[in-house]
């Protein structure tokens, strides 16, 4: 039986996946016409945003012959922009927990591969580590200050904080031609829970050496309260680990999917069955999944379970971070995450031991 925390396997970082940027060409793509040449569409001045402000592209998957790269145009040499268009700086980063379901100024036509909008979970983060000259992937985490990372403790606890950085606002791991550029802080400390051991209370907090700035596309994520219950929600569950139905490919953009939590007896009868009946979830787990193909995966683990906040349209709070798993989208066999509001008396205490406003993660 193939387990996905050391000896389980948990989600763990994809093997030398870089996520140092490069701009990728379109092998299928003609050239444009003469006096035109490829541009990003929001650098072309005659294109167009739609009635929500935002600008449409074919992604990857999706080439048209007579396109640039996923994200660009032919554009009249003419009508090219020699500067970024420039947007109202904010002074302030939003309130938690607001999913930005259109995207943020970019709108994908047709989405085949569970592709998130871009900047629609605006606390997404990716976990990073130097490995000079390059950056390595090694999981996901949620922002829930301007400068605290919420991860999983396996994720991070073998990594000194020096060689971690947290990327916000990242979408297209391969490219850095976005409308809204990603944001990289170091981390200058890494907290994990005193109790840590293996999928038990396995959470971890990475403080920044600085804030995030306010940007469209990088929010905090909403915690729950200490007695939410989130059995039998569908929530999201965001990454770029492996696409469960191709055990060897990893999302470049990141992937969302919908998955139900199962109450904590249900999701130990489960397990059970697969593990055997002498299995137990310690209460710092829950699990959520276990629909064929629908899954988190390896590379995703550390990132975030979001539910929505009833009441409170479009609005979300983060019930689990992605732990383990038996293989991935197995049909009956859900996926482990640690239980965020079990643990949020521990949360709670060390983000004051920090001082950090309880503003930012309180809906």
């Amino acid at each position: 039986m193939e387990l996905h925390l050391d000896n389980w396997d948990p989600r763990k970082e994809p093997k030398n996946v870089i996520v140092q940027p490069f701009v990728e060409s379109d092998p299928g793509a003609k050239p444009c016409d003469s006096h035109m040449e490829c541009v990003e569409i929001w650098m072309c001045r005659n294109k167009t945003t739609d009635g929500n402000e935002a600008y449409t592209i074919n992604l990857p998957s999706n080439y048209h012959p007579d396109a640039c790269n996923y994200n660009q145009v032919c554009c009249n040499i003419d009508d090219k922009l020699l500067t970024k268009p420039s947007f109202e700086p904010m002074l302030n980063m939003r309130d938690c927990g607001y999913r930005n379901e259109k995207g943020v100024q970019l709108s994908i036509d047709g989405i085949q591969h569970n592709e998130a909008q871009f900047g629609e979970f605006p606390w997404m983060t990716a976990i990073l580590v130097r490995d000079d000259p390059l950056l390595l992937s090694i999981g996901g985490g949620s922002l829930i200050a301007p400068n605290v990372v919420l991860t999983a403790a396996h994720k991070v606890s073998n990594r000194e904080a020096p060689t971690l950085i947290v990327r916000a606002g990242e979408w297209d791991q391969q490219t850095m031609q976005e409308i809204y550029d990603h944001q990289d802080i170091a981390v200058k400390r890494k907290i994990l829970h005193n109790d840590f051991n293996g999928y038990i209370n396995n959470i971890a907090l990475l403080l920044l050496k600085e804030s995030f700035m306010p940007s469209p596309h990088i929010a905090p994520i909403c915690l729950p309260d200490a007695n939410t219950v989130s059995d039998n929600a569908r929530c999201f569950v965001t990454g770029w680990g492996k696409i469960p139905l191709n055990s060897n490919e990893y999302a470049r953009i990141l992937k969302k999917v919908t998955v139900p939590v199962l109450p904590h007896n249900r999701c130990i009868v489960k397990l059970r069955n697969a593990l055997g009946a002498n299995f137990n979830l310690d209460r710092s787990n829950m699990c959520a999944g276990g629909e064929k193909g629908v899954d988190s995966c390896a590379g995703d683990g550390g990132a975030p379970l979001v539910c929505p906040i009833q009441g409170k349209p479009n609005r979300y709070y983060q019930a689990g971070i992605v732990s383990w798993g038996i293989k991935c989208g197995l049909e009956d066999i859900p996926a482990a995450y640690t239980n965020v509001a079990y643990l949020l008396p521990w949360i709670i205490g060390e983000l004051d031991q920090l001082r950090i406003d309880r503003n930012f993660y309180t809906a």
